[in-house]
């Protein structure tokens, strides 16, 4: 059922990500670097201030649902109202912001987009809190099905206002459109989900609005961090190079190189209701082997990914975007080894959150992001974007390896170094063969594709025989 479970999700963040991608690249044929260099810049900006919210708030949803689901209405009904309340005022801030934020990145145009897509703060907040409730009910079914079915929409409204010619703006209305559709679809969905439930709605639950503070904010801020540290290097440069289409290639590396981070922190997504659930009912030796498995599990399927698309960046960016975005290539084979990092870096600190342990990763995530504003802040200028690749690179890996000394402190040893050298040894393999065979078109992406799959029989084996065990 665990392993069904973390399927279905892994399944719907993979069209989630795919079809992610295609947004990316209609938007890359339809419009020029310039104007997809104002759309990366306008959503990371967006995704600076929703994460705030839309990932301390469903995450401890998801807990108290998955501790005694019996109160799942009562919990959605406060930390809903909560969530609504924060998102319409988090809503307001940034639409009054819009003007500063466009001065501070010296393009003064980019101020509109960003009032327009304010009213996705609040909407994307709500639907987050809808999602946590069904992630805690372990509903995987329903979290996949909504998924999936935003994204076909989502693509829809986007591609048809483009086609139709009215250009980046018509694709933010369709993005805000796609969005409140399934809003509405979420909540028919979840509410029906916990009237399913065995609740006694007269009851009074033990959760104050500070509790509620208390427990999401430290991941809030730590996400919004995170989102920040994710996003700084392609805000300094395209602040430096505002008006060069170098920001547009940075802006492609950096839209490639958040695969691993869209696609598997699914793993996250059922570790923390099972953690959860688990966490005061079962031994500390299974919920210890609960977290290593799920680690190992994302190794085995992240590392060899990273590695394949490192390779192959060249052949990949012209099937994506026109081959005037070829000169990402250079960027994304470096970047997506950081963005690797900054994937396992949020799983790890979920296994923390899970615990209620996030206030060390929070002082952890600070200094990195001090760190990255002042490198890039001064060196970008002089060195150009080798100072921002450096950065992404480095700084998330000394992360991981924190976040591995707090893990295995607070629950034990999760390191299995037979395993790990397994995976670096097919990571090697696999590399090598990518290397090593060359094609071009269509043909690259099966040849990734291939390599993938051969990579994955290691895990799926070891998958077959821990069900067998368990």
């Amino acid at each position: 059922m665990k392993i069904k479970s973390s399927f279905l999700v892994f399944v719907a963040r993979a069209v989630f990500t795919i079809e992610s991608y295609v947004i990316h690249i209609i938007l890359g044929h339809f419009l020029n670097p310039i104007e997809y260099g104002v759309w990366g810049v306008v959503f990371n900006l967006l995704n600076i201030f929703r994460n705030v919210l839309n990932n301390g708030l469903p995450q401890t949803l998801t807990k108290l649902v998955a501790e005694n689901i019996e109160n799942a209405f009562l919990y959605k009904k406060r930390i809903l109202k909560l969530g609504t309340i924060l998102g319409v005022a988090f809503g307001i801030i940034f639409y009054f912001s819009a003007d500063p934020i466009a001065s501070l990145m010296n393009d003064p145009s980019i101020g509109i987009y960003l009032r327009l897509v304010s009213i996705l703060i609040p909407s994307l907040t709500i639907f987050s809190i809808y999602l946590g409730a069904l992630t805690g009910m372990k509903s995987f079914g329903s979290y996949a099905f909504i998924i999936i079915f935003y994204q076909i929409i989502q693509v829809l409204m986007v591609y048809i206002p483009l086609e139709l010619g009215y250009g980046l703006l018509g694709a933010l209305i369709g993005y805000i459109v796609s969005t409140l559709l399934i809003l509405i679809l979420t909540i028919i969905i979840t509410d029906r989900k916990i009237s399913s439930k065995l609740v006694n709605l007269s009851q009074e639950i033990k959760i104050t609005t500070l509790g509620i503070f208390k427990s999401a904010g430290p991941l809030s801020i730590f996400v919004i961090l995170l989102n920040i540290l994710m996003t700084a290097d392609l805000l300094f440069v395209k602040r430096t190079y505002s008006d060069s289409p170098i920001s547009g290639y940075y802006n492609v590396a950096t839209t490639l190189s958040k695969f691993p981070y869209y696609l598997y922190t699914s793993i996250a997504i059922t570790l923390l209701p099972n953690i959860a659930s688990k966490i005061k009912t079962a031994t500390s030796e299974k919920v210890n082997r609960l977290i290593q498995n799920n680690i190992e599990i994302l190794l085995y399927m992240m590392v060899p990914a990273l590695a394949i698309i490192s390779i192959n960046a060249n052949e990949i960016i012209p099937l994506m975007y026109p081959r005037e975005y070829l000169p990402s290539a250079d960027i994304l084979k470096y970047i997506i080894f950081g963005f690797g990092f900054h994937t396992l870096n949020y799983v790890l600190v979920i296994a923390l959150f899970a615990k209620d342990n996030v206030t060390k990763p929070l002082y952890a995530i600070t200094l990195a992001l001090i760190s990255s504003f002042i490198i890039n802040g001064v060196f970008i200028p002089i060195y150009g974007i080798n100072t921002a690749i450096f950065v992404c690179l480095f700084i998330p890996a000394a992360m991981s390896i924190y976040f591995f000394r707090l893990v295995i402190k607070e629950y034990g040893k999760i390191i299995n170094v037979a395993v790990y050298l397994k995976i670096g040894a097919i990571t090697a393999s696999i590399s090598i063969a990518a290397y090593l065979i060359k094609v071009n078109g269509i043909l690259a992406i099966i040849e990734c594709g291939i390599l993938y799959c051969i990579s994955i029989i290691p895990i799926s084996r070891d998958l077959l025989g821990q069900k067998q065990h368990e």
